[in-house]
């Protein structure tokens, strides 16, 4: 899949290879590990920056390693499909600019691939 590829060398200018029968296409997974990374429930309805970062998190992921809608993981999450879009907007941008936060999704893309 090129599109993890391109995450993964765009923002952690590294290239690795990941045996696309391994890596999850549930949401559920992407879910689990993003919860246990940032210890809260990303589901629960607060704006709260850490529980706002582990969502962003979770729809850039989810983006990048299922073919799911922004509709479909929006309401995973108990969100509406524009809430998805801002949330990956928001993903793209805090890559860019805070060193905390790729380590957080660096962390939780690879315990995502290596499930």
């Amino acid at each position: 899949n090129v599109l993890r590829t391109v995450l993964i060398k765009k923002y952690f200018n590294m290239k690795i290879d990941i045996n696309l029968e391994n890596h999850p296409t549930d949401l559920t997974e992407i879910y689990s590990v993003v919860c246990q990374m940032s210890n809260v429930d990303i589901r629960e309805k607060t704006r709260k920056r850490n529980y706002v970062d582990a969502r962003n998190v979770f729809y850039g992921i989810a983006r990048k390693l299922t073919k799911h809608s922004h509709a479909v993981i929006g309401s995973f999450l108990n969100r509406d499909h524009a809430t998805s879009v801002h949330g990956t907007r928001m993903f793209h941008l805090l890559m860019a600019s805070d060193q905390e936060f790729r380590d957080a999704t660096r962390f939780a893309l690879f315990k995502c691939v290596l499930l």
